[in-house]
């Protein structure tokens, strides 16, 4: 089965939200948006205008990082979710989880990203070392579950 075909109306329609959010919104700086997304902003556009189509090679990917990156990167902007995306966080992670085929319930529990990141993250002394190990922990947690599906 493929992606699409796990995913029901409201996941597609949240997948195109987090598309055009990458896209459009303030989530990712230009210079880190290749680094992020393994795609230019321009090649996540033209995957965001024709989506759901499978057409592009790059679709799988682009998606996953898009979605992971909105849900763990500390971007700073958490508070702006809802201006671009109608799903919440947890809604979200569950439909990354369809996505990747994770029938059992997932690989990235909600907790670990709560709405209230951005608010604490930016604090204390460690702050900047806390969200590298946080995003490279993530990120890890990421690449270890799609060599395992």
């Amino acid at each position: 089965m493929s992606e699409i075909e796990r995913l029901n109306d409201q996941d597609l329609e949240i997948i195109q939200q987090c598309l055009d959010a990458a896209v459009i919104g303030p989530f990712f700086e230009d210079r880190a948006f290749h680094t992020l997304i393994g795609a230019t902003r321009e090649t996540t556009a033209a995957i965001a205008a024709s989506w759901p189509s499978l057409a592009d090679p790059e679709l799988e990917y682009v998606v996953s990082n898009v979605m992971v990156n909105l849900l763990w990167y500390p971007h700073g902007y958490g508070s702006r979710w809802h201006e671009y995306i109608s799903g919440t966080s947890d809604q979200a992670f569950q439909v990354l989880d369809r996505w990747r085929g994770n029938s059992d319930g997932g690989w990235c529990p909600a907790e670990w990203c709560s709405d209230d990141r951005d608010e604490i993250a930016g604090h204390g002394p460690n702050s900047a070392i806390i969200d590298q190990v946080s995003l490279t922990v993530c990120q890890f947690m990421v690449l270890s579950m799609s060599c395992c599906r």
